[in-house]
């Protein structure tokens, strides 16, 4: 399972690169933390999403410690002209 994990942030990143998207690296402690709150049969599916998700909580982090966030009012109005 864990062979699975590293194989798809391998593809992840690997791609991500080569379409010039900026990447996170996922900390070793981090999957390690996400494998042993795992019960005894997991789902491996749910395990990348998982990962995932926390790849771009961490994304989304970094963004705004770079300023590169809106306020939450920017937002709000933002997604009332799309629904519009």
């Amino acid at each position: 399972m864990i062979a699975a994990v590293a194989q798809y942030l391998q593809i992840k990143v690997e791609t991500a690169i080569m379409r010039g998207w900026e990447t996170t690296r996922v900390q070793k402690r981090v999957i390690q933390q996400v494998v042993a709150e795992l019960p005894e049969q997991v789902d491996v599916d749910a395990l990348i999403e998982r990962l995932h998700l926390l790849d771009k909580i961490e994304a989304g982090e970094q963004q705004l410690e770079r300023g590169e966030g809106i306020t939450h009012a920017a937002a709000k109005e933002r997604l009332a002209q799309w629904l519009r």
